[in-house]
């Protein structure tokens, strides 16, 4: 902790607040809670990708009011999840976030963008399982004229009628 930054009545076993900074081979660097700390940190995590823990307080027409430490966040509805689902599900339930924009008294974040993320790496992770001729099983989750749409592993994918429409036409 820095000496400029800690209170000058420090004694040995005192309970102070701080918060981690950075961590390197020096060790831990912490730094007393202010606002324009705090501040910092949101903006470096932002920067960083760094991902959030947040805890969902309320709703209002727009999205989510957050609380993460001290401070207030906000994500908007099209951000919380990948699908809908009622707002009361979310309240006061911890999730992890990444900061989108950092403002004088509050960050913006998207749970949306971890989630898709998570998403691709399960998808890759499935797809590099799978091979020619394999069996599975699916469910059909539309039908058109073409085709029907299946989803195996949560992936959709087609299979095709086994007369295509354009045949007729030969």
């Amino acid at each position: 902790l820095a000496k400029d930054l800690a209170d000058s009545d420090l004694k040995l076993h005192d309970r102070i607040q701080a918060f981690v900074t950075s961590v390197g081979s020096n060790g831990i660097l912490l730094s007393q809670k202010t606002e324009e700390n705090l501040l910092q940190h949101l903006q470096s995590a932002k920067e960083t990708e760094t991902p959030i823990e947040a805890t969902v307080v309320s709703t209002n027409n727009g999205g989510f009011v957050l609380s993460s430490g001290e401070m207030r966040g906000f994500c908007p509805k099209s951000q919380i999840d990948i699908h809908t689902h009622p707002p009361e599900q979310y309240l006061q339930k911890t999730y992890t976030f990444l900061i989108t924009e950092v403002q004088k008294k509050e960050f913006i974040d998207s749970r949306r963008k971890l989630l898709e993320q998570d998403q691709k790496e399960s998808t890759r992770e499935i797809l590099s399982s799978l091979s020619q001729g394999q069996k599975t099983e699916g469910v059909i989750t539309s039908v058109t004229n073409f085709g029907a749409s299946v989803a195996v592993f949560e992936i959709e994918g087609l299979l095709p009628n086994k007369k295509s429409p354009h045949e007729n036409n030969l």
